[in-house]
């Protein structure tokens, strides 16, 4: 974790973090997780969040990544996850973010991506 604030992490199991690289935060605020479970990363690279903001998971098992190079987010507010079990990603390549805003998920299982390169967005 890089940056001020990186990998701040609040509840049960929040920011568990298995595998190469996984749950690698670069930036200000990055990774920030909040609530059980939540930016539960598995797998190699996954949850790789570079930029302002990338990858702030609030709510239960928000922001869940399983797989390689799973819930990569890059870009400004990029992969924010607010919600029960939203922006859970399961595949190679799931979650693939890029751009200012990419990948916001709000709600109730919102966002669930699953399979290979399942909910790549690049753009603001």
């Amino acid at each position: 974790e890089v940056g001020d604030n990186a990998g701040m992490e609040v509840g049960v199991n929040a920011g568990v973090d298995v595998g190469v690289n996984s749950g690698v935060d670069v930036g200000v605020f990055a990774g920030v997780d909040v609530g059980d479970n939540a930016g539960v990363d598995v797998g190699v690279n996954a949850g790789v969040d570079v930029g302002v903001s990338a990858g702030v998971g609030v709510g239960d098992n928000a922001g869940v990544d399983v797989g390689d190079n799973s819930g990569v987010d890059v870009g400004n507010n990029a992969g924010v996850d607010v919600g029960d079990n939203s922006g859970a990603e399961v595949g190679d390549n799931a979650g693939v973010d890029v751009g200012l805003s990419a990948g916001v998920d709000v709600g109730v299982n919102s966002g669930v991506d699953v399979g290979v390169s399942a909910g790549v967005d690049v753009g603001d």
